[in-house]
């Protein structure tokens, strides 16, 4: 099975200059933990609600007036739809990602996240019994 078939399609991503406010308040809103970042149609990186309790709760910093490209991080790691579950799910754990956003002839075409992968291994168990 491949990255593609398991990947969430619907991503949202934000502008760098959104305020760390805006980004917690969409995360929660969206019930995720993170969200790209891009400007225009290129991924610059990740921010991660991790980011944002260590880079700007833990510092004492005004989530209203810091931005997103100062707390990201830069230069994800990106999958292809084409790779394998393996190859991603070798990479996430490797890494300790949580998601990888995935990328196609340089555009955000979705996001794979540890959730797929678990969704993924469950259907596939239940698949499997007899």
């Amino acid at each position: 099975m491949l990255v593609r078939d398991i990947m969430s399609q619907d991503v949202t991503a934000l502008a760098p200059s959104f305020s760390i406010a805006d980004v917690a308040a969409i995360m929660r809103q969206l019930d995720i933990s993170s969200l790209p970042v891009m400007d225009q149609d290129q991924l610059l990186g990740i921010i991660t609600d991790r980011d944002i309790v260590v880079r700007v709760v833990a510092e004492g910093l005004d989530p209203h007036m810091e931005r997103a490209d100062f707390h990201m991080t830069r230069d994800p790691i990106v999958a292809a739809p084409d790779w394998t579950l393996e190859q991603a799910a070798q990479i996430m754990l490797t890494r300790q990602f949580r998601r990888l956003p995935v990328m196609q002839q340089g555009r955000l075409v979705g996001y794979l996240s540890l959730r797929d992968l678990a969704r993924h291994d469950g259907e596939q168990a239940l698949n499997d019994t007899p």
